[in-house]
């Protein structure tokens, strides 16, 4: 019997066909899914053309189940079936809709997904939902979840995620306040930062779906490499800067693509049984624990001493362990609302072409490349692929199923070269639209500066926009894992490193390049009828509001940018109290000469911050996004509400106005929107 090992997952949405993104573990003889109305009328199927597997491993198949209106789908004869209703070409906007999936006739219920502690319905007993609003009024986003994020060493700092799900759960039936979409902005995985029992859990999964794969040597000649008989202690042999590494956690790197979609899987609630029970006695592994040389005792003698203490290894399997025990309110707010993702670094490696030599080592060493590849493999289908309603080519699935199930390296060379010359960007022709920038892959270097997108990109993303000219919106929802409009002390405090410290500061706003942010303005403002343009950013670990008016170069037209950034959901920057101090006490630099810089003033309700003003916080969060309509009818952004919380002080909102903001002005202080004019 196959096991699903990660999902169900609700993907992109549309009134003409609703994606499910699931991992099984083995082929089953048949497969199936159905969409249900409350009064048990079956209102969707799945195409036929959906249930076909990606065999991404020898215990691996994805699947990306397409639900479509049952005359869509076929031209379901009602009379066959008496609960089916085939009049209907489109799924009803704001309407409550429940799927069921079959796995070799057996439906969630009899696989043992609505009952238990990790049901993954939003009530237990009952199949997940969703519903498809006229117009997206609530969505969600969140970014950079880490699995073994502390503040002190020892206690998990609050997962947001699990806070996300049970709001939902609350509003369930209440499409009014139920979210619509999901908006994962960077970071899902770290693959570069990976706590000694979860890489683990990682390697055991990777060898149970994938088994063994084989990388090249990055020594031209050398032996190839085996993730799998690489101690994750010892990995910093191959993970360093010489081969375009600069994480500081050389020797805990994925490298396989089985451990990157591990990764994903047990971030997501998944792993088909594997959980912190199955990870060895620190007895067990610790022959293969590196030893350094250390001074002790009165006479300075010099003894070998683990770098990895029996100490350590607890103490990082109890903060695993507390991170997965709530990893299924992930999988079942996933479940429920729809979610697109975009990569940022660390679903690939901290710094992923953040420089041009970093760029240049990643592209032409072959283990560097191929570690690349494997990420980026990885991302494809299990973000990706979700993301947008096109098929993966026969071709492709033939080729990923050569790559890792048949291990041909020739297959791999092709996957290398698909993989790495793709823009990620993509659009969803929703109520606003959404266009999702990719920043990472397309990058320009020149002496202007780091730009974040390239010509090329630029030209990709000018044919995504134009699809979204017929929809004359007046508000568009732009993605971008970097803020356009950053925090700008700390910004200017990055762009005056030397080039080269720029990794340690991670140098890499849209304001180095003022000529590639211009671009992308004018881009945008193709678009006759926008107003408003929200910005959804994640990547730099705190959060906090802008608001800037750019009036357009082409015909005088004003757009307003509404800059949200919601970061992290679950992590925490290094250096934490010192980074929250400067937080708090660089508030009126005047930097980039723009005196005027409005950041959104929050309502913070019952919160205490004493007498400081309080706009920008690297508490873990997620934020909610409203959206309504002006005196005219048009859709425009309404409110926002960032949900905070913080180990000591607990769970708190900032509640931003967007229609009417209060604002804080760098050199001015607090204005209210009326008395402020946008500058």
């Amino acid at each position: 019997m196959s096991a699903v090992i990660c999902g169900p997952m609700l993907r992109h949405a549309s009134p003409e066909s609703v994606t499910i993104w699931l991992a099984l573990d083995s082929k089953p003889n048949t497969i199936d899914a159905q969409v249900i109305k409350d009064d048990g009328s079956i209102v969707g199927k799945a195409t036929p053309q959906s249930l076909n597997a990606i065999q991404a491993g020898k215990q691996l198949f994805f699947y990306r189940i397409a639900l479509a209106p049952v005359n869509a789908s076929g031209g379901i004869d009602s009379d066959i079936d008496s609960n089916i209703d085939s009049e209907a070409s489109q799924f009803l906007s704001d309407t409550l809709f429940h799927y069921d999936i079959l796995i070799d006739g057996q439906n969630l219920a009899a696989l043992g997904l609505l009952k238990g502690e990790c049901y993954i319905g939003l009530t237990e007993g009952e199949n997940p939902s969703f519903f498809l609003p006229a117009m997206q009024t609530n969505i969600l986003q969140a970014s950079c979840r880490r699995p073994h994020a502390t503040v002190d060493g020892e206690h998990n700092v609050p997962d947001q995620i699990i806070d996300a799900c049970k709001r939902v759960e609350v509003d369930g039936n209440d499409l009014a306040k139920r979210p619509s979409q999901l908006f994962l902005t960077g970071d899902q995985i770290y693959a570069d930062d990976v706590a000694l029992p979860m890489g683990l859990l990682c390697s055991k999964l990777a060898s149970y779906l994938v088994g063994d794969e084989v990388m090249p040597n990055p020594e031209p000649g050398g032996l190839n490499v085996v993730p799998s008989d690489i101690s994750l202690l010892t990995r910093d042999q191959y993970i360093h800067s010489g081969n375009g590494f600069t994480t500081t956690e050389q020797k805990l790197h994925l490298m396989g693509f089985g451990e990157y979609v591990a990764m994903h899987i047990l971030t997501w609630g998944g792993g088909g049984g594997v959980g912190i029970n199955d990870l060895p006695t620190y007895e067990d592994i610790q022959s293969s624990i590196p030893q350094k040389k250390v001074t002790r005792g009165p006479r300075a003698t010099r003894i070998l001493k683990p770098i990895y203490s029996e100490g350590d290894y607890q103490r990082d399997c109890k903060i695993i362990g507390k991170f997965l025990s709530g990893t299924h309110y992930a999988r079942r707010l996933m479940a429920n609302v729809p979610t697109y993702m975009m990569f940022d670094d660390h679903e690939i490696t901290d710094d992923w072409n953040l420089t041009k030599g970093i760029h240049h080592q990643l592209t032409t060493n072959a283990f560097s490349r191929r570690l690349v590849t494997n990420g980026l493999s990885a991302y494809w289908l299990c973000q990706h692929w979700g993301n947008v309603p096109e098929a993966i080519s026969a071709e492709d699935i033939r080729n990923i199923s050569d790559c890792f199930v048949q291990k041909s390296e020739t297959a791999l060379a092709k996957l290398e070269q698909g993989v790495m010359s793709r823009y990620w960007a993509y659009n969803v022709p929703t109520n606003p639209p959404v266009l999702v920038l990719d920043t990472r892959t397309n990058r320009h270097f020149s002496q202007q500066g780091l730009g974040l997108i390239n010509p090329q990109g630029f030209a990709l993303l000018r044919e995504l926009i134009d699809t979204l000219k017929p929809l004359e919106a007046t508000t568009l929802v732009l993605l971008s894992p970097t803020p356009v409009y950053g925090f700008s002390s700390l910004e200017s405090l990055q762009l005056g490193v030397p080039a080269e410290a720029a990794t340690v500061f991670d140098s890499e706003p849209w304001i180095a390049n003022e000529p590639s942010m211009a671009l992308l303005k004018q881009e945008l403002a193709a678009l006759r009828e926008l107003k408003h343009v929200v910005i959804l950013s994640g990547d730099v670990h705190y959060s906090f509001g802008r608001l800037d008016r750019d009036v357009s170069t082409v015909e005088g037209r004003a757009i307003d940018y509404y800059q949200l950034c919601s970061s992290p959901s679950c992590n925490i920057a290094p250096g934490h109290a010192l980074g929250q101090w400067v937080l708090e006490h660089v508030l009126d630099w005047d930097v980039f000469h723009k005196k005027h810089t409005q950041y959104l003033l929050p309502d913070v309700g019952d919160h205490d911050i004493g007498d400081r003003v309080a706009f920008i916080t690297s508490d873990t969060n997620v934020e909610a996004v409203q959206f309504g309509f002006d005196d005219q009818g048009a859709v425009c952004p309404k409110s926002a509400v960032l949900y905070c919380a913080d180990k000591d002080r607990g769970s708190y909102e900032w509640r931003y106005d967007l229609a009417r903001p209060n604002l804080y002005v760098i050199g001015v202080g607090k204005k209210s929107y009326a008395d402020t004019a946008l500058a």
